[in-house]
Protein backbone atom coordinates (compact mmCIF):
# COMPACT_ATOMS: atom_id res chain seq x y z
CA UNK A 1 0.00 0.00 0.00
CA UNK A 2 1.34 3.44 -0.91
CA UNK A 3 2.18 5.77 1.96
CA UNK A 4 -0.41 8.47 1.39
CA UNK A 5 -0.34 11.47 3.66
CA UNK A 6 -3.30 12.73 5.65
CA UNK A 7 -4.39 15.21 2.96
CA UNK A 8 -4.24 12.48 0.31
CA UNK A 9 -6.44 10.17 2.33
CA UNK A 10 -8.90 12.95 3.09
CA UNK A 11 -9.08 13.77 -0.60
CA UNK A 12 -9.67 10.16 -1.63
CA UNK A 13 -12.34 9.65 1.03
CA UNK A 14 -14.12 12.78 -0.18
CA UNK A 15 -13.96 11.54 -3.77
CA UNK A 16 -15.45 8.20 -2.81
CA UNK A 17 -18.00 9.49 -0.34
CA UNK A 18 -20.83 9.31 -2.88
CA UNK A 19 -20.29 5.62 -3.57
CA UNK A 20 -22.00 2.70 -1.91
CA UNK A 21 -18.87 0.85 -0.76
CA UNK A 22 -16.87 1.50 2.40
CA UNK A 23 -13.36 2.75 1.63
CA UNK A 24 -10.85 0.74 3.66
CA UNK A 25 -7.55 1.45 1.94
CA UNK A 26 -6.16 2.78 -1.32
CA UNK A 27 -3.32 0.98 -3.03
CA UNK A 28 -1.63 0.89 -6.41
CA UNK A 29 -2.80 -1.54 -9.04
CA UNK A 30 0.17 -3.76 -8.19
CA UNK A 31 0.42 -5.41 -11.61
CA UNK A 32 1.11 -3.34 -14.68
CA UNK A 33 -1.49 -3.67 -17.44
CA UNK A 34 0.31 -3.38 -20.79
CA UNK A 35 -3.00 -2.87 -22.62
CA UNK A 36 -4.06 0.00 -20.37
CA UNK A 37 -2.20 2.63 -22.40
CA UNK A 38 0.58 4.98 -21.45
CA UNK A 39 0.54 8.09 -19.31
CA UNK A 40 2.45 11.16 -20.45
CA UNK A 41 3.86 13.68 -18.00
CA UNK A 42 3.86 16.94 -19.93
CA UNK A 43 6.86 18.75 -18.47
CA UNK A 44 9.24 17.90 -15.65
CA UNK A 45 6.94 19.53 -13.11
CA UNK A 46 4.33 16.80 -13.73
CA UNK A 47 6.66 13.79 -13.37
CA UNK A 48 5.87 12.90 -9.76
CA UNK A 49 2.14 13.24 -10.39
CA UNK A 50 2.30 11.06 -13.51
CA UNK A 51 4.36 8.44 -11.67
CA UNK A 52 1.77 8.32 -8.90
CA UNK A 53 -1.11 8.00 -11.35
CA UNK A 54 0.72 5.28 -13.27
CA UNK A 55 1.21 3.31 -10.06
CA UNK A 56 -2.41 3.70 -9.02
CA UNK A 57 -3.77 2.65 -12.41
CA UNK A 58 -1.26 -0.05 -13.40
CA UNK A 59 0.14 1.85 -16.36
CA UNK A 60 3.51 2.96 -17.66
CA UNK A 61 4.45 6.62 -17.86
CA UNK A 62 6.82 8.71 -19.91
CA UNK A 63 8.00 12.31 -19.76
CA UNK A 64 7.95 14.79 -22.61
CA UNK A 65 8.03 18.53 -23.17
CA UNK A 66 7.94 18.67 -26.96
CA UNK A 67 5.95 15.61 -28.06
CA UNK A 68 3.86 16.16 -31.18
CA UNK A 69 0.11 15.91 -31.20
CA UNK A 70 0.13 12.47 -32.81
CA UNK A 71 2.29 11.04 -30.03
CA UNK A 72 0.10 12.61 -27.37
CA UNK A 73 -3.07 11.38 -29.06
CA UNK A 74 -1.83 7.78 -28.92
CA UNK A 75 -1.40 7.84 -25.14
CA UNK A 76 -4.19 7.21 -22.67
CA UNK A 77 -3.80 10.10 -20.21
CA UNK A 78 -1.86 13.37 -20.25
CA UNK A 79 -0.89 14.74 -16.83
CA UNK A 80 0.07 18.42 -16.80
CA UNK A 81 -0.15 21.76 -15.10
CA UNK A 82 -3.00 23.79 -16.54
CA UNK A 83 -0.66 26.40 -18.02
CA UNK A 84 0.75 23.73 -20.37
CA UNK A 85 -2.62 23.18 -22.08
CA UNK A 86 -3.00 25.55 -25.02
CA UNK A 87 -5.40 25.96 -27.93
CA UNK A 88 -3.17 24.10 -30.35
CA UNK A 89 -3.05 21.04 -28.10
CA UNK A 90 -6.82 20.97 -27.56
CA UNK A 91 -7.43 21.32 -31.30
CA UNK A 92 -4.91 18.61 -32.14
CA UNK A 93 -6.24 16.12 -29.58
CA UNK A 94 -9.97 16.65 -29.98
CA UNK A 95 -10.50 18.61 -33.19
CA UNK A 96 -10.37 15.57 -35.47
CA UNK A 97 -12.38 12.37 -35.47
CA UNK A 98 -10.52 9.50 -33.73
CA UNK A 99 -11.32 5.96 -32.70
CA UNK A 100 -10.12 6.82 -29.19
CA UNK A 101 -9.34 10.02 -27.34
CA UNK A 102 -6.87 10.64 -24.51
CA UNK A 103 -7.88 12.34 -21.29
CA UNK A 104 -6.33 15.39 -19.67
CA UNK A 105 -5.67 15.49 -15.92
CA UNK A 106 -4.66 19.01 -14.98
CA UNK A 107 -4.15 21.31 -12.02
CA UNK A 108 -3.03 24.91 -11.63
CA UNK A 109 -0.33 23.91 -9.11
CA UNK A 110 1.41 20.62 -8.27
CA UNK A 111 -0.75 20.33 -5.15
CA UNK A 112 -3.99 20.83 -7.06
CA UNK A 113 -2.81 18.44 -9.76
CA UNK A 114 -2.18 15.77 -7.12
CA UNK A 115 -5.65 16.25 -5.66
CA UNK A 116 -7.19 15.98 -9.10
CA UNK A 117 -5.41 12.77 -10.10
CA UNK A 118 -6.21 11.10 -6.78
CA UNK A 119 -9.91 11.70 -7.38
CA UNK A 120 -9.58 10.35 -10.95
CA UNK A 121 -7.79 7.23 -9.71
CA UNK A 122 -10.40 6.62 -7.01
CA UNK A 123 -13.25 6.97 -9.53
CA UNK A 124 -11.52 4.63 -11.98
CA UNK A 125 -11.00 2.01 -9.28
CA UNK A 126 -14.63 2.22 -8.17
CA UNK A 127 -15.73 1.21 -11.67
CA UNK A 128 -19.32 1.17 -12.86
CA UNK A 129 -20.95 -1.43 -10.65
CA UNK A 130 -23.83 0.85 -9.67
CA UNK A 131 -25.85 2.88 -12.11
CA UNK A 132 -25.62 6.62 -11.35
CA UNK A 133 -28.53 8.99 -11.02
CA UNK A 134 -29.13 10.81 -14.30
CA UNK A 135 -29.44 14.60 -14.01
CA UNK A 136 -30.25 16.93 -16.91
CA UNK A 137 -30.46 20.70 -16.53
CA UNK A 138 -31.76 22.59 -19.58
CA UNK A 139 -32.40 26.24 -18.64
CA UNK A 140 -34.03 26.89 -22.02
CA UNK A 141 -36.90 24.53 -21.19
CA UNK A 142 -39.80 26.34 -19.52
CA UNK A 143 -40.59 23.53 -17.08
CA UNK A 144 -40.57 22.74 -13.40
CA UNK A 145 -38.52 19.85 -12.03
CA UNK A 146 -39.50 16.38 -13.27
CA UNK A 147 -38.28 13.30 -11.42
CA UNK A 148 -38.32 9.53 -11.83
CA UNK A 149 -36.71 6.70 -9.89
CA UNK A 150 -33.28 7.13 -11.46
CA UNK A 151 -33.37 10.55 -13.09
CA UNK A 152 -34.07 14.24 -12.62
CA UNK A 153 -34.89 16.78 -15.33
CA UNK A 154 -34.55 20.45 -14.40
CA UNK A 155 -35.60 23.55 -16.32
CA UNK A 156 -36.09 27.29 -16.08
CA UNK A 157 -38.82 27.02 -13.43
CA UNK A 158 -36.96 24.60 -11.17
CA UNK A 159 -36.35 25.90 -7.66
CA UNK A 160 -32.79 26.91 -6.73
CA UNK A 161 -32.70 24.36 -3.89
CA UNK A 162 -33.69 21.58 -6.32
CA UNK A 163 -30.85 22.53 -8.66
CA UNK A 164 -28.31 22.73 -5.83
CA UNK A 165 -29.32 19.29 -4.56
CA UNK A 166 -29.30 17.64 -7.99
CA UNK A 167 -25.93 19.06 -9.06
CA UNK A 168 -24.26 18.33 -5.74
CA UNK A 169 -25.40 14.76 -5.05
CA UNK A 170 -22.20 13.10 -6.37
CA UNK A 171 -23.63 9.69 -7.31
CA UNK A 172 -24.69 11.11 -10.65
CA UNK A 173 -23.96 11.80 -14.28
CA UNK A 174 -24.92 15.39 -15.06
CA UNK A 175 -25.72 17.11 -18.36
CA UNK A 176 -26.00 20.90 -18.40
CA UNK A 177 -27.17 22.17 -21.78
CA UNK A 178 -27.21 25.96 -21.73
CA UNK A 179 -25.39 29.21 -22.26
CA UNK A 180 -21.86 29.82 -21.02
CA UNK A 181 -19.36 32.44 -22.16
CA UNK A 182 -16.19 30.95 -20.70
CA UNK A 183 -16.69 32.88 -17.47
CA UNK A 184 -19.99 31.67 -16.05
CA UNK A 185 -22.92 29.44 -16.94
CA UNK A 186 -26.69 29.76 -17.15
CA UNK A 187 -28.42 27.42 -14.68
CA UNK A 188 -31.91 28.89 -14.96
CA UNK A 189 -32.66 30.57 -11.62
CA UNK A 190 -28.98 30.22 -10.65
CA UNK A 191 -25.64 31.19 -12.21
CA UNK A 192 -22.59 28.93 -12.25
CA UNK A 193 -20.20 31.63 -11.08
CA UNK A 194 -16.48 31.44 -10.14
CA UNK A 195 -16.50 34.53 -7.92
CA UNK A 196 -14.95 34.02 -4.48
CA UNK A 197 -12.44 35.86 -2.28
CA UNK A 198 -9.47 34.65 -4.34
CA UNK A 199 -11.18 35.68 -7.58
CA UNK A 200 -11.96 39.18 -6.27
CA UNK A 201 -8.42 39.67 -4.92
CA UNK A 202 -6.71 38.75 -8.19
CA UNK A 203 -5.15 41.69 -10.11
CA UNK A 204 -7.46 42.67 -13.00
CA UNK A 205 -5.18 41.52 -15.82
CA UNK A 206 -7.26 40.36 -18.82
CA UNK A 207 -10.24 40.50 -16.46
CA UNK A 208 -13.94 40.25 -17.34
CA UNK A 209 -16.25 43.23 -17.08
CA UNK A 210 -17.81 41.94 -13.86
CA UNK A 211 -14.40 42.00 -12.13
CA UNK A 212 -13.82 45.60 -13.25
CA UNK A 213 -17.29 46.92 -12.38
CA UNK A 214 -17.94 44.62 -9.39
CA UNK A 215 -21.42 44.04 -10.83
CA UNK A 216 -22.85 40.82 -12.27
CA UNK A 217 -24.00 41.44 -15.84
CA UNK A 218 -26.50 38.58 -15.61
CA UNK A 219 -28.46 39.34 -12.44
CA UNK A 220 -27.39 43.01 -11.99
CA UNK A 221 -26.30 42.45 -8.38
CA UNK A 222 -23.09 43.62 -6.74
CA UNK A 223 -20.55 40.81 -6.50
CA UNK A 224 -20.35 39.53 -2.97
CA UNK A 225 -23.77 40.87 -2.00
CA UNK A 226 -26.30 38.62 -0.31
CA UNK A 227 -28.49 38.77 -3.43
CA UNK A 228 -25.63 37.67 -5.65
CA UNK A 229 -24.63 34.83 -3.34
CA UNK A 230 -28.24 33.62 -3.26
CA UNK A 231 -28.21 33.33 -7.06
CA UNK A 232 -24.73 31.81 -7.29
CA UNK A 233 -23.65 28.18 -7.57
CA UNK A 234 -19.91 27.73 -7.23
CA UNK A 235 -17.87 25.01 -8.91
CA UNK A 236 -17.07 23.44 -5.54
CA UNK A 237 -20.79 22.78 -5.03
CA UNK A 238 -20.96 20.45 -8.05
CA UNK A 239 -20.16 16.78 -7.45
CA UNK A 240 -20.64 14.12 -10.12
CA UNK A 241 -19.07 11.03 -11.62
CA UNK A 242 -19.29 12.71 -15.04
CA UNK A 243 -20.31 16.24 -15.98
CA UNK A 244 -21.21 17.05 -19.59
CA UNK A 245 -21.14 20.82 -19.79
CA UNK A 246 -22.62 21.44 -23.22
CA UNK A 247 -22.28 25.18 -23.46
CA UNK A 248 -21.05 27.85 -25.86
CA UNK A 249 -17.53 27.94 -24.43
CA UNK A 250 -16.66 25.45 -21.69
CA UNK A 251 -12.85 25.38 -21.49
CA UNK A 252 -11.84 28.83 -22.76
CA UNK A 253 -8.95 29.78 -25.02
CA UNK A 254 -5.87 31.30 -23.43
CA UNK A 255 -6.18 33.96 -26.17
CA UNK A 256 -9.88 34.61 -25.63
CA UNK A 257 -11.83 37.67 -24.54
CA UNK A 258 -10.59 37.34 -20.94
CA UNK A 259 -7.88 35.32 -19.25
CA UNK A 260 -9.13 31.80 -18.69
CA UNK A 261 -8.13 31.90 -15.00
CA UNK A 262 -11.25 34.03 -14.51
CA UNK A 263 -13.68 31.42 -15.78
CA UNK A 264 -15.61 28.51 -14.32
CA UNK A 265 -14.42 26.16 -17.09
CA UNK A 266 -10.87 25.77 -15.79
CA UNK A 267 -12.13 25.25 -12.24
CA UNK A 268 -14.47 22.49 -13.45
CA UNK A 269 -11.61 20.80 -15.31
CA UNK A 270 -9.47 20.86 -12.15
CA UNK A 271 -12.24 19.95 -9.70
CA UNK A 272 -11.57 16.89 -7.50
CA UNK A 273 -15.33 16.42 -7.02
CA UNK A 274 -15.98 15.77 -10.74
CA UNK A 275 -14.38 12.53 -11.91
CA UNK A 276 -14.60 13.44 -15.61
CA UNK A 277 -15.60 16.60 -17.46
CA UNK A 278 -16.69 16.61 -21.10
CA UNK A 279 -17.06 20.12 -22.48
CA UNK A 280 -16.64 22.44 -25.44
CA UNK A 281 -13.69 24.70 -26.18
CA UNK A 282 -15.22 26.83 -28.94
CA UNK A 283 -18.72 28.12 -29.60
CA UNK A 284 -20.95 25.20 -30.52
CA UNK A 285 -24.23 25.19 -32.43
CA UNK A 286 -24.98 21.48 -32.14
CA UNK A 287 -28.50 20.22 -31.41
CA UNK A 288 -29.38 19.02 -27.92
CA UNK A 289 -29.74 15.46 -29.25
CA UNK A 290 -25.95 15.01 -29.38
CA UNK A 291 -25.08 15.54 -25.70
CA UNK A 292 -28.18 13.50 -24.82
CA UNK A 293 -26.82 10.64 -26.99
CA UNK A 294 -23.50 10.89 -25.16
CA UNK A 295 -25.32 10.66 -21.86
CA UNK A 296 -27.28 7.62 -23.07
CA UNK A 297 -24.07 5.77 -23.95
CA UNK A 298 -22.53 6.49 -20.57
CA UNK A 299 -25.64 5.20 -18.82
CA UNK A 300 -25.50 2.06 -21.00
CA UNK A 301 -22.05 1.19 -19.65
CA UNK A 302 -19.65 2.64 -22.23
CA UNK A 303 -16.44 4.16 -20.94
CA UNK A 304 -16.11 7.90 -21.23
CA UNK A 305 -13.62 7.53 -24.08
CA UNK A 306 -15.80 5.01 -25.94
CA UNK A 307 -18.88 7.20 -25.60
CA UNK A 308 -17.06 10.29 -26.84
CA UNK A 309 -15.65 8.49 -29.89
CA UNK A 310 -19.01 6.93 -30.77
CA UNK A 311 -20.92 10.21 -30.62
CA UNK A 312 -18.24 12.09 -32.57
CA UNK A 313 -18.54 9.45 -35.31
CA UNK A 314 -22.25 10.13 -35.84
CA UNK A 315 -23.18 11.82 -39.10
CA UNK A 316 -25.14 14.57 -37.35
CA UNK A 317 -22.16 15.29 -35.08
CA UNK A 318 -19.87 15.66 -38.08
CA UNK A 319 -22.35 17.96 -39.82
CA UNK A 320 -22.44 20.16 -36.72
CA UNK A 321 -18.67 19.87 -36.09
CA UNK A 322 -19.63 18.73 -32.60
CA UNK A 323 -16.45 18.24 -30.60
CA UNK A 324 -15.86 17.95 -26.88
CA UNK A 325 -12.64 17.72 -24.92
CA UNK A 326 -12.14 15.33 -21.99
CA UNK A 327 -10.71 16.12 -18.57
CA UNK A 328 -10.40 12.83 -16.73
CA UNK A 329 -9.55 9.22 -17.50
CA UNK A 330 -11.07 7.86 -20.75
CA UNK A 331 -11.29 4.37 -19.21
CA UNK A 332 -13.74 5.57 -16.55
CA UNK A 333 -16.95 3.54 -16.61
CA UNK A 334 -19.81 4.88 -14.51
CA UNK A 335 -22.52 2.25 -15.13
CA UNK A 336 -22.62 -1.51 -15.75
CA UNK A 337 -22.99 -2.68 -19.33
CA UNK A 338 -26.71 -2.65 -20.01
CA UNK A 339 -28.29 -5.93 -21.00
CA UNK A 340 -31.79 -5.31 -19.70
CA UNK A 341 -34.37 -2.83 -20.93
CA UNK A 342 -33.69 0.74 -19.74
CA UNK A 343 -35.52 1.97 -16.66
CA UNK A 344 -38.17 4.66 -17.21
CA UNK A 345 -36.97 8.18 -16.57
CA UNK A 346 -38.40 11.66 -16.67
CA UNK A 347 -39.62 12.37 -20.19
CA UNK A 348 -38.15 15.44 -21.85
CA UNK A 349 -40.90 17.75 -23.12
CA UNK A 350 -40.89 18.43 -26.84
CA UNK A 351 -40.13 21.94 -27.97
CA UNK A 352 -42.96 23.60 -29.91
CA UNK A 353 -42.42 23.72 -33.68
CA UNK A 354 -40.98 26.96 -34.96
CA UNK A 355 -43.62 27.86 -37.53
CA UNK A 356 -42.79 31.19 -39.16
CA UNK A 357 -44.80 33.10 -41.76
CA UNK A 358 -42.90 35.85 -43.59
CA UNK A 359 -44.54 38.38 -45.89
CA UNK A 360 -41.58 40.18 -47.53
CA UNK A 361 -40.98 39.41 -51.19
CA UNK A 362 -37.20 39.36 -51.63
CA UNK A 363 -34.83 37.10 -49.63
CA UNK A 364 -32.85 39.92 -47.96
CA UNK A 365 -35.99 41.64 -46.68
CA UNK A 366 -37.27 38.29 -45.41
CA UNK A 367 -34.17 37.93 -43.22
CA UNK A 368 -34.79 41.41 -41.81
CA UNK A 369 -38.41 40.46 -41.15
CA UNK A 370 -37.29 37.29 -39.36
CA UNK A 371 -34.86 39.24 -37.17
CA UNK A 372 -37.41 41.87 -36.19
CA UNK A 373 -39.84 39.31 -34.79
CA UNK A 374 -40.03 38.85 -31.02
CA UNK A 375 -36.92 37.00 -29.92
CA UNK A 376 -34.12 37.01 -27.34
CA UNK A 377 -33.13 40.41 -25.99
CA UNK A 378 -29.50 41.40 -26.44
CA UNK A 379 -27.60 41.78 -23.18
CA UNK A 380 -25.21 44.29 -24.77
CA UNK A 381 -27.63 47.18 -24.20
CA UNK A 382 -27.63 49.11 -20.88
CA UNK A 383 -31.44 48.89 -20.66
CA UNK A 384 -32.03 45.87 -22.91
CA UNK A 385 -35.79 45.43 -23.01
CA UNK A 386 -36.76 49.08 -23.42
CA UNK A 387 -33.99 49.96 -25.89
CA UNK A 388 -34.52 46.88 -28.01
CA UNK A 389 -38.28 47.44 -28.16
CA UNK A 390 -37.67 50.96 -29.46
CA UNK A 391 -35.24 49.74 -32.12
CA UNK A 392 -37.62 47.02 -33.24
CA UNK A 393 -40.47 49.51 -33.62
CA UNK A 394 -38.28 51.70 -35.80
CA UNK A 395 -37.19 48.76 -37.96
CA UNK A 396 -40.74 47.43 -38.28
CA UNK A 397 -41.89 50.85 -39.43
CA UNK A 398 -39.16 50.93 -42.07
CA UNK A 399 -40.03 47.40 -43.17
CA UNK A 400 -43.70 48.30 -43.49
CA UNK A 401 -42.82 51.32 -45.61
CA UNK A 402 -40.65 49.16 -47.87
CA UNK A 403 -43.49 46.67 -48.39
CA UNK A 404 -45.78 49.46 -49.52
CA UNK A 405 -43.34 51.16 -51.88
CA UNK A 406 -40.11 49.45 -52.88
CA UNK A 407 -38.38 52.56 -54.17
CA UNK A 408 -34.85 53.81 -53.51
CA UNK A 409 -35.87 55.99 -50.57
CA UNK A 410 -37.74 53.29 -48.63
CA UNK A 411 -34.95 50.82 -49.43
CA UNK A 412 -32.33 53.20 -48.03
CA UNK A 413 -34.43 53.83 -44.90
CA UNK A 414 -34.83 50.10 -44.29
CA UNK A 415 -31.10 49.57 -44.79
CA UNK A 416 -30.21 52.30 -42.28
CA UNK A 417 -32.73 50.99 -39.75
CA UNK A 418 -31.41 47.43 -39.98
CA UNK A 419 -27.77 48.52 -39.63
CA UNK A 420 -28.66 50.62 -36.57
CA UNK A 421 -30.60 47.72 -35.04
CA UNK A 422 -27.80 45.21 -35.60
CA UNK A 423 -25.14 47.63 -34.35
CA UNK A 424 -27.04 48.36 -31.14
CA UNK A 425 -27.57 44.63 -30.51
CA UNK A 426 -24.02 43.65 -31.52
CA UNK A 427 -25.28 40.70 -33.59
CA UNK A 428 -28.23 39.19 -35.45
CA UNK A 429 -27.30 35.51 -35.42
CA UNK A 430 -29.16 34.69 -32.21
CA UNK A 431 -32.35 35.77 -34.00
CA UNK A 432 -32.04 33.58 -37.11
CA UNK A 433 -29.96 30.55 -36.02
CA UNK A 434 -32.94 28.88 -34.24
CA UNK A 435 -34.68 28.71 -37.64
CA UNK A 436 -31.68 27.47 -39.67
CA UNK A 437 -30.14 24.13 -40.50
CA UNK A 438 -26.42 24.43 -39.75
CA UNK A 439 -23.72 22.26 -41.33
CA UNK A 440 -19.93 22.39 -40.97
CA UNK A 441 -18.34 23.38 -44.27
CA UNK A 442 -14.59 23.06 -43.73
CA UNK A 443 -12.04 25.42 -42.21
CA UNK A 444 -10.39 28.67 -43.19
CA UNK A 445 -7.93 31.02 -41.53
CA UNK A 446 -9.40 33.51 -39.09
CA UNK A 447 -9.04 37.00 -40.65
CA UNK A 448 -7.83 38.37 -37.30
CA UNK A 449 -5.48 35.86 -35.67
CA UNK A 450 -4.85 33.38 -38.51
CA UNK A 451 -5.88 30.34 -36.45
CA UNK A 452 -8.02 27.68 -38.18
CA UNK A 453 -11.68 28.69 -37.92
CA UNK A 454 -14.69 26.47 -38.56
CA UNK A 455 -16.96 27.54 -41.39
CA UNK A 456 -20.67 26.77 -41.12
CA UNK A 457 -23.24 26.91 -43.91
CA UNK A 458 -26.68 28.03 -42.75
CA UNK A 459 -29.66 26.83 -44.77
CA UNK A 460 -32.76 29.04 -44.50
CA UNK A 461 -34.27 28.02 -47.82
CA UNK A 462 -37.53 26.87 -46.22
CA UNK A 463 -38.11 30.52 -45.29
CA UNK A 464 -37.12 31.87 -48.69
CA UNK A 465 -33.91 33.37 -47.27
CA UNK A 466 -30.54 33.14 -49.02
CA UNK A 467 -27.82 30.91 -47.47
CA UNK A 468 -25.56 32.44 -44.86
CA UNK A 469 -22.05 31.69 -43.59
CA UNK A 470 -20.79 31.71 -40.00
CA UNK A 471 -17.06 31.65 -39.27
CA UNK A 472 -16.23 30.37 -35.79
CA UNK A 473 -12.73 30.93 -34.36
CA UNK A 474 -11.79 29.38 -31.03
CA UNK A 475 -9.88 32.54 -30.07
CA UNK A 476 -11.90 35.38 -31.62
CA UNK A 477 -15.36 33.68 -31.39
CA UNK A 478 -17.88 34.30 -34.22
CA UNK A 479 -15.92 36.46 -36.66
CA UNK A 480 -18.34 36.51 -39.61
CA UNK A 481 -22.09 36.27 -40.08
CA UNK A 482 -22.78 37.13 -43.70
CA UNK A 483 -24.73 36.11 -46.79
CA UNK A 484 -22.84 33.39 -48.64
CA UNK A 485 -22.83 35.48 -51.83
CA UNK A 486 -21.65 38.76 -50.25
CA UNK A 487 -17.86 39.34 -50.66
CA UNK A 488 -17.06 41.28 -47.50
CA UNK A 489 -14.36 40.75 -44.83
CA UNK A 490 -12.85 42.77 -41.99
CA UNK A 491 -9.69 42.60 -39.88
CA UNK A 492 -9.95 44.06 -36.38
CA UNK A 493 -7.13 45.16 -34.04
CA UNK A 494 -6.94 47.58 -31.13
CA UNK A 495 -5.57 50.19 -33.54
CA UNK A 496 -8.21 50.00 -36.24
CA UNK A 497 -10.43 48.04 -38.58
CA UNK A 498 -9.67 47.22 -42.21
CA UNK A 499 -12.80 46.61 -44.29
CA UNK A 500 -12.87 44.96 -47.71
CA UNK A 501 -16.30 45.19 -49.31
CA UNK A 502 -17.34 45.13 -52.96
CA UNK A 503 -20.41 47.36 -52.81
CA UNK A 504 -21.93 50.01 -55.03
CA UNK A 505 -21.53 53.66 -54.12
CA UNK A 506 -24.74 54.92 -52.56
CA UNK A 507 -26.09 51.42 -52.03
CA UNK A 508 -24.44 50.62 -48.72
CA UNK A 509 -24.45 51.55 -45.05
CA UNK A 510 -22.15 50.51 -42.21
CA UNK A 511 -21.51 51.11 -38.53
CA UNK A 512 -18.77 50.16 -36.10
CA UNK A 513 -19.72 49.09 -32.59
CA UNK A 514 -17.60 48.18 -29.57
CA UNK A 515 -19.83 46.25 -27.17
CA UNK A 516 -19.01 45.05 -23.70
CA UNK A 517 -21.39 43.89 -20.98
CA UNK A 518 -23.84 45.63 -18.70
CA UNK A 519 -23.48 48.23 -17.23
CA UNK A 520 -21.06 49.41 -19.94
CA UNK A 521 -22.83 51.15 -22.82
CA UNK A 522 -21.76 50.23 -26.37
CA UNK A 523 -19.80 52.75 -28.44
CA UNK A 524 -21.10 53.16 -31.98
CA UNK A 525 -19.61 55.07 -34.89
CA UNK A 526 -20.92 55.39 -38.44
CA UNK A 527 -18.48 54.03 -41.01
CA UNK A 528 -17.06 56.80 -43.22
CA UNK A 529 -17.21 56.87 -47.01
CA UNK A 530 -14.20 56.90 -49.30
CA UNK A 531 -13.68 59.40 -52.10
CA UNK A 532 -15.28 57.04 -54.63
CA UNK A 533 -18.47 56.80 -52.57
CA UNK A 534 -17.81 53.31 -51.24
CA UNK A 535 -16.87 52.46 -47.65
CA UNK A 536 -13.48 53.69 -46.43
CA UNK A 537 -10.95 50.83 -46.38
CA UNK A 538 -9.70 51.60 -42.84
CA UNK A 539 -11.06 53.20 -39.70
CA UNK A 540 -8.48 54.12 -37.07
CA UNK A 541 -9.19 53.35 -33.43
CA UNK A 542 -5.87 54.66 -32.13
CA UNK A 543 -7.64 57.34 -30.09
CA UNK A 544 -10.04 54.86 -28.44
CA UNK A 545 -9.36 53.68 -24.92
CA UNK A 546 -10.19 50.05 -24.14
CA UNK A 547 -10.94 50.00 -20.41
CA UNK A 548 -13.16 46.94 -20.83
CA UNK A 549 -12.92 43.69 -22.82
CA UNK A 550 -15.13 44.18 -25.86
CA UNK A 551 -16.49 42.69 -29.04
CA UNK A 552 -15.75 45.00 -31.95
CA UNK A 553 -18.11 44.52 -34.88
CA UNK A 554 -18.62 46.09 -38.28
CA UNK A 555 -22.22 45.90 -39.48
CA UNK A 556 -22.28 46.24 -43.27
CA UNK A 557 -25.31 46.41 -45.54
CA UNK A 558 -24.98 46.13 -49.32
CA UNK A 559 -28.42 46.74 -50.72
CA UNK A 560 -30.46 44.89 -48.09
CA UNK A 561 -27.89 42.12 -47.52
CA UNK A 562 -26.59 42.40 -43.95
CA UNK A 563 -23.22 41.15 -42.64
CA UNK A 564 -21.76 41.35 -39.13
CA UNK A 565 -17.96 41.00 -38.98
CA UNK A 566 -16.56 40.88 -35.45
CA UNK A 567 -13.73 40.08 -33.08
CA UNK A 568 -13.43 39.88 -29.31
CA UNK A 569 -10.62 42.00 -27.84
CA UNK A 570 -9.12 42.09 -24.37
CA UNK A 571 -8.01 45.26 -22.64
CA UNK A 572 -5.35 46.93 -24.76
CA UNK A 573 -1.93 46.73 -23.05
CA UNK A 574 -1.41 50.02 -21.26
CA UNK A 575 -5.12 50.85 -20.95
CA UNK A 576 -5.86 50.51 -17.25
CA UNK A 577 -9.37 49.50 -16.22
CA UNK A 578 -11.30 52.01 -14.10
CA UNK A 579 -10.71 51.75 -10.37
Amino acid sequence: MRNFNRDDRSMIRASCSSGDELLIEVRGAGVARPDAGDIVALGDEAVSAAALYAELTGRRYMVTTTAGADALARCKVIVALTARIDDEMIDALYGERRDAYPGLIIGATPERLRRRLLSCAAALAAGGEDRPHRVELIPGLDIETMTAADSTLLGRRSRPDEIRTALGRGDSVVLIHGHGDGIDGDLGPLILCPVDDVWRARPPDAAPVCRITARCYRNRHHLGSDAHRAAQLTVSQIAARVLIWNTCIGFPSQHGLVGRVWGAGVLLAESPSIAALLTTWRITMAPATLPAALLDRLMAGATVGEALAAVNARADAQRAAYQLCLFGDPDLRIAPLRTEAPQPRAARPRRPPRGVQLAAADPAARLIELCVRDGPVSQMLPKPARREASLRRYLRSALQGYRQSQDAATRARLRRACVAYAAARGSLRDLWIPHATMAADGKEACPHCGAPALRFAADLDHLGIAPRVLLNCGRCEIVADRPAALPVTATVTHDGVALRAEVEAGGWDAMLVASSRWPVAPRIRRWPAAADGGPAPFLSLADWRWPYPSEVAVVVAAGLDIAVLARTLRLRPGDEPPR
